[in-house]
């Protein structure tokens, strides 16, 4: 900070920060049995614990059902997606021709099926898909079932050649519009990309899904997040869900619209009033460019080669 005053700041202004990370060894504390009852049902699978309950959709592919301590959470599967709201670089840059097949990628894909495995702490279900591209992949989404509560998720895609750079590797969750505020401990305050986050700060923040919605002029990808460790998502009374990253941080963002509303409207006003929450929980976003907004890309050190794997791993818990 300034020692004193100048012509251009006051004493005390900030001209440069810096931050490091230090790891030390994580203490768990050993794990404590707990049961739980498993229904194989025609359209579900259901798991029944102390506190709460699940469901994995055959139909959807997914946990179409969270429910702890008798409130319901999850309603609906989430869905992988490999698709963002485009932003005014990327239109300048072609991108929404070269990237349109990712918006149907994760949308539209078909579910081949799915297994099962049952261990001593928990239920594993696997569920694979097919996404409708030229040329086509497959990607799998796994649900570990821990019996004391937790739910593990993880998103898995091996690479496929002949396809342009990816977009975004994500699942998004649907809740209801009444957890609408969430804090998290990432890069911030202010939303930030792979290409854009040298000035954010590793800290623990707070704010509503609509204060993070970016009112730019037009509907575009925003509110994004990098370096996430964890994010709560809440209503007022502060009940709601943790998602927390196992082994590398993750891209997060909680807006009171999805990435295809967004990319849908021309002008704010032509959203419509939020009904629901998204959360969009990323293993990776591409950068949004910024050179200039009439055709310079990404640069190619941020954007996603579509030719290698990727993962996303996060556990999903009560507050």
């Amino acid at each position: 900070v300034l020692a004193e005053n100048t012509i251009w700041a006051e004493k005390g202004h900030e001209i440069y920060f810096a931050q490091q990370i230090v790891k030390t060894p994580e203490i768990t504390a050993p794990m404590t049995a707990h049961k739980a009852e498993i229904v194989y049902g025609d359209f579900c699978i259901g798991v029944n614990g102390e506190g709460f309950s699940m469901q994995f959709d055959k139909r959807e592919g997914g946990v179409s059902s969270l429910v702890y301590n008798g409130v319901e959470y999850i309603t609906r599967a989430p869905k992988v997606s490999f698709f963002r709201a485009h932003t005014d670089n990327d239109t300048g840059a072609g991108y929404p021709c070269e990237n349109a097949q990712w918006q149907i990628a994760g949308k539209c894909a078909k579910l081949l099926g799915f297994e099962t495995k049952e261990n001593a702490d928990s239920l594993e279900v696997t569920f694979k898909f097919l996404a409708p591209t030229v040329p086509s992949f497959e990607y799998k989404v796994t649900y570990i079932a821990y019996f004391d509560g937790r739910l593990g998720v993880k998103a898995e895609y091996d690479g496929v050649k002949g396809l342009s750079d990816m977009p975004v590797f994500a699942m998004d969750f649907k809740m209801k519009k009444q957890y609408d505020k969430f804090t998290f401990y990432g890069m911030g305050p202010d939303e930030n990309y792979i290409d854009r986050n040298n000035g954010a700060r590793l800290g623990v923040y707070t704010l509503t899904a609509l204060e993070n919605f970016t009112k730019y002029l037009n509907p575009q990808e925003c509110g994004n997040r990098t370096g996430v460790r964890y994010v709560n998502v809440y209503e007022e009374n502060g009940a709601g869900l943790n998602f927390t990253a196992t082994e590398n941080p993750f891209e997060m963002s909680v807006l009171p619209y999805n990435a295809y509303e967004l990319d849908n409207a021309m002008h704010r006003d032509e959203l419509p009033d939020p009904t629901y929450t998204w959360v969009r929980i990323a293993a990776k976003q591409m950068g949004v460019g910024g050179d200039d907004s009439w055709g310079a890309p990404v640069h190619k050190e941020f954007k996603i080669n579509s030719e290698e794997a990727m993962s996303l791993e996060f556990i999903v818990s009560s507050l």
